[in-house]
């Protein structure tokens, strides 16, 4: 899930980590309507646990900075691995909001490893949801 996390994100990031509301919700919407606003809703479940941790805080950074840079791309997944290793909550959270993504078509095909599958319908039962 943290590639897809991270391939939705990075065209945005920059953006989402102004947080200035003005300038940087105006750019956004020009550079994605619809997509701004659910990469907006992604960052604010997960904002706040990046910020609260200095290697994803400074990966964010490098990313938003170099949003195709490879390295900086593989730097930001492992430390969202290690935030959603934690929070199967979240994890669940984010897989629904970027299946709607896929469905609606604002991100490309969307795969997860693991027993969490966008690619065959969401199934969230490992974290207790019903299917």
């Amino acid at each position: 899930m943290e590639t897809a996390l991270v391939a939705f994100l990075a065209p945005f990031l920059g953006y989402l980590l102004k947080g200035a509301q003005g300038a940087a919700e105006e750019a956004g919407r020009r550079a994605g309507g619809e997509a701004w606003n659910l990469a907006r809703d992604v960052w604010q479940r997960l904002g706040s646990r990046v910020e609260a941790k200095e290697g994803a805080r400074e990966s964010a950074a490098d990313l938003a900075a170099s949003p195709d840079d490879p390295r900086a791309r593989g730097a930001l997944e492992l430390q969202l691995e290690k935030i959603l290793r934690d929070d199967a909550g979240l994890a669940g959270e984010l897989a629904a909001l970027l299946e709607d993504a896929r469905r609606r078509g604002l991100a490309g095909d969307v795969v997860f490893h693991g027993p969490v599958r966008a690619d065959r319908g969401t199934d969230l039962s490992c974290l207790g949801w019903p299917q």
